[in-house]
């Protein structure tokens, strides 16, 4: 693999010196954030290596387990990738599996709190491994992108399968989100009587039922329609989800919380609000994929392929005639208030991840909203004339 990133062509110095930097902030974070007051960096121990066997073989297993597949968007060359169904059962079969564990005495509650340092140990090796074999062997539909370092970041295939399981859907979904869940439902039974924790894991954990209720609508998004499976991606949901979406409950376990239990329950209130609207929203959109004709208003678009016109429609009715992006706003209030959950206790910790969650979802606005000026041409501008704000409806 060295000698073929050496040989393939490679990106621009400027491209090349941006690759670099982000790599570094990467992983920069993930070695010194340990050992800046949450917990030291050490090696992997045997339990850790069980822990991670048990939660990608428990991945793997559940999705087979329950049957049926479901077809995503076809690509531009027609090709149609399948996927695993059923993601609202696979969230609380896990849950319910982990808790009779531990009622049982199976394994400890505080297991996936406990293994994380470790676990995430794991998991760079793990994905750094999966690049390697997706880069050398790329799937041939659609056409791979070229080898090289920026082939290896941003991925060379967009659908890669191995043994019949979809590599984006198993790692982004059913991977690195469900640990996200895990490690929060682990943090509460280390301080089980501390409200504003519970509060903030309790309102994590509708999140992520909400993102598996919803798992089918994530199949039409710029993360598997468009970004190919590469160290950007793969590394993101395997190492950055549960080590930075998680970093508001683990820092509420390490500093506790300056919020009354008042306040903590209010701010659940707003947050829960936040993500029943972010599901109502992705709802909307759903319902009008599955029938074009359900809603009273939509716009005609237009967009050529393979040389012909192709027609579809842009849903102008409920919450998206009112922002184009609505859903990011609610998804962001609902992570700012996981950040507040700590009050004042632990500094900036908590708010690592909201911060973040804004630069990465502003960035993907311009992202999307350049793609479709692109394909779309005067009809996107005249979309934007009718839905003029594009994050907070009547704002921004």
């Amino acid at each position: 693999l060295r000698n073929r990133l050496a040989l393939a062509p490679g990106p621009t110095a400027s491209a090349r010196a941006m690759l670099i930097a982000v790599l570094a902030v990467m992983c920069g974070t993930f070695l010194v954030a340990p050992t800046l007051g949450l917990e030291e960096l050490r090696w992997p121990t045997p339990r850790d290596v069980l822990t991670t066997l048990v939660l990608v073989g428990g991945a793997l297993g559940l999705s087979v387990a329950l049957p049926g597949r479901q077809a995503g968007p076809m690509t531009q060359c027609g090709y149609v990738p399948l996927y695993h169904k059923h993601g609202l059962p696979y969230f609380l079969l896990w849950l319910a599996m982990f808790e009779a564990g531990c009622a049982t005495g199976l394994w400890s509650a505080r297991v996936w709190a406990d293994t994380f340092v470790g676990v995430d140990v794991l998991l760079q090796g793990g994905a750094l491994a999966l690049c390697a074999y997706l880069h050398e062997r790329p799937d041939r539909v659609p056409a791979p992108h070229a080898p090289g370092v920026r082939g290896f970041f941003w991925g060379r295939s967009l659908h890669p399968r191995i043994r019949g399981f979809d590599v984006k859907q198993m790692v982004n979904s059913r991977i690195g989100m469900m640990y996200w869940a895990l490690l929060a439902l682990s943090y509460v039974h280390v301080r089980p009587a501390d409200v504003p924790l519970a509060c903030c894991a309790a309102s994590q954990l509708l999140y992520i039922g909400k993102f598996f209720a919803w798992e089918r609508g994530y199949f039409y998004t710029l993360d598997i329609m468009h970004d190919r499976a590469g160290y950007y991606l793969l590394w993101g949901c395997l190492v950055w989800v549960p080590h930075l979406y998680a970093l508001p409950t683990r820092a509420l376990v390490i500093y506790g919380s300056s919020l009354s239990d008042g306040a903590a329950l209010a701010l659940f209130g707003v947050a829960a609000t936040a993500t029943a609207l972010n599901y109502q929203v992705d709802l909307e959109r759903r319902r009008f994929r599955d029938d074009p004709d359900s809603s009273h208003r939509s716009i005609p678009m237009t967009y050529r392929q393979d040389g012909e016109a192709v027609r579809t429609r842009f849903l102008v009715d409920g919450w998206w005639g009112r922002a184009r992006h609505v859903n990011y706003f609610f998804e962001l209030v609902a992570a700012w208030c996981w950040g507040g959950f700590a009050g004042s206790a632990a500094g900036g910790w908590p708010f690592v991840y909201p911060t973040f969650l804004t630069v990465l979802l502003f960035h993907r606005i311009i992202r999307d909203e350049a793609r479709c000026a692109l394909k779309y041409g005067d009809d996107y501008a005249a979309y934007r004339a009718i839905v003029p704000y594009r994050l907070v409806p009547g704002v921004v």
